[in-house]
């Protein structure tokens, strides 16, 4: 059987917990696995909350210091849950030292940076994945059935809002995420959640989407609502003209 050795960057935040606990249960969901997953690494913010998930989780090794899990020679794979400014640099460093990475979205800012881990990636000859599982969810694959089947009828729009109560509380402490400056491309990443249910639901028919920033964070872009001229693209057929 085969063993990956797994270093998880960013494990003082819930998504960091939920990846360790997930590889931890794959022998039970997917018993037919033929790899066994060690948990060599977990990297956060804090000394003592890190050396206390680490004792929790179970991992060999502990710290604040991604750099130092990147480079251990016992690491396999790179897992990046890290807040989103950091992660070209974070993912770059990890490709230069042949290491597999997986990454949360997004896993760039920008086009340009994301073509240069591509490159990098195909040199090293590594395996990298980005987090997005949405399209992959139940709930996508009943829908295209439904709309596939004309149960109701042509679609010619489709507005999507993904709805998180996790600061619903006015109480809830600021976090990374609603800084503008360190999660650059929130505004994208429900974005893309949302582009990527449109287009996995509709058969790779014409579609648009849009989704604003949330008004909580601070220094995030807000992206405007429509204009008419988008509104009359939506279901648009390639080639099709206006009536």
């Amino acid at each position: 059987m085969k063993k990956v050795s797994v270093a998880v960057l960013g494990v003082y935040g819930w998504m960091g917990r939920l990846h360790c606990n997930v590889y931890a249960s794959l022998p039970r969901l997917f018993p037919d696995i033929s790899a066994e997953v060690k948990l060599r690494w977990v990297v956060g913010n804090v000394q003592d909350s890190t050396r206390a998930a680490a004792q929790q989780l179970g991992a060999e090794r502990h710290g604040v210091d991604w750099q130092a899990a990147i480079a251990d020679p016992d690491v396999d794979l790179i897992d990046i849950c890290l807040p989103d400014a950091l992660h070209f640099e974070v993912c770059q460093a990890a490709l230069q030292a042949g290491k597999h990475v997986y990454c949360e979205k997004p896993f760039t800012d920008t086009a340009a940076e994301a073509e240069v881990l591509v490159a990098l990636a195909a040199a090293k000859g590594v395996i990298t994945r980005v987090g997005h599982n949405f399209p992959i969810n139940p709930v996508h694959a009943l829908a295209k059935s439904i709309i596939d089947s004309g149960e109701i009828g042509q679609i010619t729009m489709f507005k999507g809002d993904q709805h998180v109560d996790s600061l619903a509380d006015p109480l809830a402490p600021f976090i990374w995420r609603l800084d503008g400056e360190r999660a650059r491309t929130a505004s994208w990443v429900t974005r893309v959640r949302t582009c990527s249910a449109s287009w996995t639901t509709s058969s790779g028919r014409s579609t648009r989407s849009w989704r604003t920033a949330p008004s909580c964070m601070r220094n995030a872009p807000m992206w405007p609502e429509p204009s008419m001229e988008t509104l009359r693209e939506v279901g648009r057929e390639p080639g099709r003209q206006e009536p």
